[in-house]
């Protein structure tokens, strides 16, 4: 892969104050427009839909060893099956909560920019590449937030109470 990142940063940081909105550009509806076209160029859908996935794929695998959840073992297929049906019906709800984000911190110019690098052979490697990334960062990821937080719970527990337990 390309090193595409760097360069995406580098655009947004010439195109104008990335980071910081300004009041004076235009309104934040046409702001929120231009965030959900570039969440469409730049690939962040298909991001979405990983995560939503790999969400569904382990609340079943959840449900599935949890006596109390009740589902038989010969109906855990048609429950992933809606479990993922339910969750991609949510996508555009998602990305419309990321656009309002989006224009609550950058200007259309900004945005532009964004989706404009993406437009570009490098900006479509990354955006082709970063759904891939997710995929693979997921359990690694819910794997080291749970070390986290078990490590910062003990740390907690022994300093206020004495005691390290394993939680």
């Amino acid at each position: 892969m390309k090193p595409a990142l760097p360069a995406m940063l580098t655009l947004a940081l010439m195109a104008g104050s990335c980071g910081a909105a300004r009041a004076d550009d235009d309104s934040k509806e046409t702001r929120i427009a231009a965030a959900m076209n570039m969440i469409e160029v730049c690939g962040e859908r298909e991001q979405f839909k990983v995560f939503f996935d790999k969400t569904a794929d382990l609340t079943a695998a959840a449900m599935a060893k949890n006596p109390a959840a009740a589902v038989p073992a010969d109906q855990m297929e048609q429950v992933t099956a809606i479990l993922h049906t339910d969750l991609e019906a949510q996508i555009d709800a998602y990305a419309g909560l990321l656009a309002a984000s989006y224009a609550d911190h950058l200007s259309t110019v900004d945005i532009d920019a964004i989706a404009g690098f993406c437009r570009t052979p490098a900006g479509q490697d990354l955006a082709r590449e970063r759904s891939k990334m997710e995929f693979e960062a997921f359990d690694v990821r819910q794997l080291w937030m749970k070390n986290a937080i078990n490590s910062a719970m003990q740390d907690a527990m022994q300093k206020t109470q004495g005691r390290g337990k394993t939680l």
